[in-house]
């Protein structure tokens, strides 16, 4: 049902991308920040209010951990251009 985004860049980094877009979430996930990959869209419906949060999870229970860190951390407005795709 879900799909997960894998870290695709020789340094291991990854950008990541919530974006709503009036009763649609969609999450997007890059490499180098420029090029977005879509793996899932969704609407909110009639939930209550949208809150977000970051999580960071390597698999299954039978998969070593890892060291993650967030960094730049932004919520913003949709640019004009970005309203329409």
């Amino acid at each position: 049902e879900f799909e997960f985004a894998d870290p695709a860049s020789a340094d291991g980094k990854l950008w990541l991308r919530l974006t709503k877009r009036k009763n649609e979430y969609e999450y997007a996930s890059s490499a180098d920040g420029r090029k977005w990959t879509v793996h899932q869209s969704r609407e909110w419906g009639g939930k209550g209010p949208a809150m977000i949060g970051i999580l960071a999870k390597n698999g299954g229970v039978d998969v070593p951990a890892i060291d993650v860190t967030f960094q730049d951390f932004r919520a913003r407005p949709l640019k004009a251009k970005e309203k329409g795709k």
